[in-house]
């Protein structure tokens, strides 16, 4: 069975990489598309947790009905219905999450990362198809990455705050007023215990008197008092949407290589694309 060149319509390499390639663009349409399912349920079920906190609905918390009954009446109303507004809104039916999610994808998605899910997609399936110029146009990914790597660093609106993180101390200023004493790197559970330690001192101190009983509890409560008037504050749509954070580099290299090696395999440099085939004679 001598050895003989044969056109190859399509190598089972280039083949395989098409496939993944679509599982890639499709696995992060996919993502987009169900933000309602993850990220957005995430950022509420973040969200309520305070709440639920001060209104006294986990189990662990009994004394906290007693300490939200004492408070201010305008008060507990405001963040009743902020916490009953927020409720609903988690409770919304499946088909307007599933609206809710091709609204997303459609306008809050990167340009460029619409582009590159849009390309990958017929590219692939071009490829898979043997349509002429389909390997050419596998170069077309690698320059929207780098379109999307650029857009990404130029981009200094990504991550919007939580309005309630100036109530939370920093390390070094829990070491400087002098609320964990005599800090030590040494293990990570070590460093764990001290700053857990520094940051009930801090409670403690900031956030509740000296007449108090359970002054820890106390301050914990007032504590998340504070950040549920700082929620009321802040509008709706700042938080619920899913964060756009800027790509860390491990992902950017990761996604660059990726992209350049897609194009490289199905790129055919020669003229005649040859695989060695079996002949019997």
């Amino acid at each position: 069975m001598p050895l003989q060149f044969k056109n190859s319509p399509l190598s089972y390499y280039k083949r395989i990489f098409a496939i993944i390639q679509l599982c890639l663009s499709f696995s992060l349409m996919i993502w987009c598309l169900f933000q309602p399912f993850v990220g957005e349920y995430f950022n509420l079920k973040t969200r309520m947790l305070p709440y639920e906190y001060v209104l006294g609905a986990q189990k662990t918390n009994g004394n906290n009905v007693l300490l939200f009954q004492n408070m201010n009446e305008n008060d507990r109303e405001l963040m009743k219905t902020d916490y009953h507004k927020i409720l609903k809104y988690s409770q919304r039916s499946f088909f307007k999450k599933i609206y809710d999610g091709i609204i997303y994808f459609a306008f809050e998605v990167p340009p460029f990362e619409l582009a590159w899910i849009f390309f990958s997609i017929v590219i692939a399936i071009l490829i898979l198809l043997q349509k002429e110029g389909s390997k050419s146009l596998s170069w077309l990914l690698p320059i929207i990455a780098i379109g999307l790597v650029v857009d990404d660093f130029q981009s200094d609106q990504k991550i919007n705050s939580s309005s309630d993180l100036i109530l939370f101390p920093t390390e070094k200023q829990l070491i400087d007023e002098g609320y964990i004493q005599n800090f030590q790197h040494v293990n990570w559970m070590e460093q764990k215990n001290q700053l857990t330690q520094g940051w009930q001192n801090y409670l403690i101190d900031k956030w509740s008197s000296p007449q108090d009983e359970n002054r820890l509890e106390k301050a914990e409560f007032n504590f998340n008092v504070a950040r549920l008037k700082l929620f009321h504050e802040e509008p709706f749509q700042n938080w619920i949407k899913p964060k756009n954070e800027k790509l860390s580099l491990i992902l950017i290299v990761l996604f660059m290589f990726w992209n350049i090696l897609f194009a490289l395999v199905i790129f055919d440099f020669s003229k005649k694309g040859k695989i060695l085939t079996f002949r019997s004679t």
